[in-house]
C-alpha cells in the first residue's frame, strides 16, 4: 500500500503474453473488452481465473474471467447420397466401359440426376491416361432407391456381394465410362482420381486399374466400394 500510496499516478499496464503476468505462479494473459490483462488462478471463478487487481484496467480488475461466449456446435451433417464404384480394375484393353457406378439417395426428396458433372480426373502414370465421360441422366432417383446401370461384371462385386441392397432404379442410365489410353506393355498399375459434381455436392472417386499384357482381352471390376457423401 505504501508504494502504492507513493505513485498516485500509477496507470494500467496491459501484458503482452504469459510471461508478463508472474505476481504468483499461474499467470496467464487474457483478452479483456479492450485490452489484454493479466489473471491469476482463483478457484472461486467459475471459469478458474480471476483478474489482477494491480496494473487491470477496461473495468475488469479484480473480476473473475468469463468464459467465452459459445459459438455454438454445427449442426451434424446428414447424408445426401451414396456412390458405389470399382475401386479396382484389370485392364489389358483401352476400353472404353461403362455400367459401373451406381447411386442411392439418402434424402427425403429426389435427387436429381441432372446436374452430375466431371469436375477433374487425375492419373500418376507418365504416358498412359485414363479418360472418363460423365452422362447426366433426365430421370431423378426416390429416395432409398439406387439409380443406374451396370454391366454383369459390376453387377456381382456392386450387388451380388451385397454392397448394394436398395431397389434399384434407372437401371438404363448410364452414368460414366472409362478407359485408359495409351499405355504401354507391361504389368503395372495406373491410380486414377475422379473428382465428380451432383447436386452442389462433390465427391471423389479414387480407382486403380492394374494394366496386365495382352493377347488376353480384359476390362474387367475387380472390388467396389461404397462412399458416403454428406451435405
Amino acid at each position: 500500500m505504501a508504494s502504492l500510496a507513493a505513485c498516485p499516478n500509477r496507470r494500467n499496464v496491459p501484458c503482452i503474453d504469459d510471461a508478463s503476468c508472474d505476481l504468483m505462479a499461474g499467470g496467464t494473459c487474457i483478452p479483456g473488452p479492450s485490452e489484454r490483462w493479466c489473471a491469476y488462478p482463483d478457484p472461486s471463478c467459475p471459469d478458474g481465473l480471476r483478474y489482477s487487481e494491480l496494473d487491470v484496467g477496461d473495468g475488469v480488475s479484480g473480476a473473475c474471467v468469463e468464459a467465452p461466449a459459445d459459438a455454438g456446435v454445427d449442426a451434424p451433417r446428414t447424408p445426401a447420397f451414396d456412390v458405389a464404384f470399382p475401386k479396382a480394375w484389370r485392364f489389358s484393353v483401352a476400353g472404353p466401359i461403362s455400367g459401373y457406378l451406381l447411386v442411392i439417395n439418402r434424402g427425403v426428396t429426389p435427387l436429381s440426376m441432372t446436374s452430375l458433372n466431371l469436375v477433374s480426373i487425375t492419373d500418376d502414370h507418365p504416358t498412359a491416361f485414363a479418360r472418363v465421360t460423365a452422362s447426366p441422366s433426365k430421370e431423378s432417383i426416390s429416395p432409398g432407391l439406387a439409380g443406374g446401370a451396370l454391366s454383369g461384371l459390376s453387377q456381382n462385386i456392386l450387388v451380388d456381394t451385397g454392397l448394394v441392397t436398395e431397389t434399384r432404379t434407372a437401371t438404363t442410365a448410364d452414368y460414366l465410362s472409362l478407359e485408359i489410353s495409351n499405355f504401354p506393355q507391361g504389368t503395372y498399375d495406373i491410380h486414377v482420381e475422379l473428382k465428380l459434381e451432383l447436386d452442389g455436392l462433390t465427391f471423389t472417386m479414387p480407382m486403380t486399374v492394374h494394366v496386365v499384357p495382352a493377347p488376353t482381352i480384359l476390362a474387367d471390376p475387380l472390388v467396389g466400394t461404397r462412399v458416403t457423401v454428406f451435405r
